[in-house]
């Protein structure tokens, strides 16, 4: 684990997702100094494709997208 830490080695995939499940974590914690975390990259695309609509898209692009977290339990904040 030291040389894993160290950046001596890197883990196989397959290492790497025991790791990420054994520290119960997001993998994007454990590689934060290379990848942005997937919520920002999942932002960023929202905030393009909004930036592109007509303030009437914006706002039926809002309604659809909260019908869409009222009414499906399993996409909701825990």
């Amino acid at each position: 684990m030291g040389d894993l830490e160290r950046g001596v080695k890197t883990p196989s995939l397959d290492a790497f997702i025991r790791i990420v499940e054994a520290l119960d974590v997001p993998a994007d914690t454990l590689i934060r100094d290379t990848a942005a975390p997937a919520s920002y990259v999942a932002d960023d695309e929202l905030n393009r494709k909004l930036s592109r609509l007509t303030p009437g898209q914006k706002k039926a692009a809002t309604d659809i997208l909260n019908a869409y977290i009222d009414n499906i339990p399993y996409i909701k904040e825990k």
